[in-house]
């Protein structure tokens, strides 16, 4: 009904608006909205498309992904014109569109600008790491396909979200990303197996699977783990990493039976 009522009184004609939009039409939420993005000056429209990879934005976020440096007033005027924007906030600092003109959008954002996506992504993604907004930052990072990006900002955050309980968002972001890229990072293939060990998403056997994989790249073994964390204490990095290898092998050798291995690994 909103997207009627904007094509409607958008449009020169009336009546040949309502016209248009009668009958059975099974994309008629496209039709609508195609109707409505047309009656938009050009910058409305590059602002729209540009800012539909995003879930809720702030005028700062915007002028961020756009390079634009009047985003709050063409906020302003979205609203005012009534344009499928919603407020998220009473102090109208957040927003986010109607879902249908969204995903048109965004389709529409594909067809015109098909390059352009990725590197709206990666910005959102850096404007959402310098709030320290982590969550929103890997989805960007992972809608970009920058999964490096992605990796280190699971990485500094991976204890706190073990440690919160986070589990099934760390392996669900861990898994998003293709496999090669965490198969060159023993530190992402340790925390991959700890989360996977925590929330049952792997067999045994496939966790001692990445483990021992992670130490190949680490270059350590069960039998002289612990000696290397003597020599490592200086640095936090390689230290935290050998940790975490020590006590999954420990977890692997209680398992198994074999106490005295086991505390020897936890220690």
């Amino acid at each position: 009904l909103q997207l009627a009522a904007s094509s409607i009184r958008l449009s020169e004609d009336t009546a040949a608006a309502v016209n248009r939009i009668t009958g059975e039409d099974r994309f008629i939420g496209d039709f609508l909205a195609e109707e409505v993005f047309a009656y938009l000056d050009p910058e409305l429209q590059i602002f729209l498309l540009k800012t539909s990879i995003l879930s809720r934005f702030c005028a700062s976020l915007c002028e961020r992904v756009t390079g634009l440096d009047n985003a709050q007033s063409l906020i302003e005027k979205l609203e005012q014109e009534n344009i499928f924007i919603f407020p998220l906030d009473n102090t109208r600092e957040w927003y986010r569109y109607h879902s249908l003109f969204s995903e048109f959008l965004r389709r529409r954002l594909a067809l015109e600008m098909p390059e352009a996506a990725s590197g709206l992504n990666s910005l959102a993604a850096q404007w959402w790491a310098d709030q320290g907004m982590t969550a929103e930052a890997v989805i960007h990072s992972l809608s970009a396909e920058n999964y490096n990006a992605a990796l280190d900002l699971i990485y500094i955050n991976a204890q706190s979200m073990l440690a919160g309980g986070e589990i099934i968002t760390l392996v669900g972001w861990m898994e998003s990303v293709p496999k090669e890229y965490l198969h060159q990072r023993p530190e992402m293939l340790l925390i991959y197996a700890w989360s996977s060990l925590i929330s049952g998403r792997a067999t045994w056997q496939e966790i001692q699977h990445i483990a021992t994989e992670a130490g190949q790249l680490l270059g350590v073994s069960d039998e002289d783990v612990m000696a290397k964390i003597a020599e490592s204490s200086a640095d936090p990095d390689v230290l935290r990493n050998l940790c975490f290898f020590a006590q999954l092998k420990g977890f692997f050798a209680r398992n198994a039976g074999d106490w005295e291995k086991a505390k020897k690994l936890f220690e």
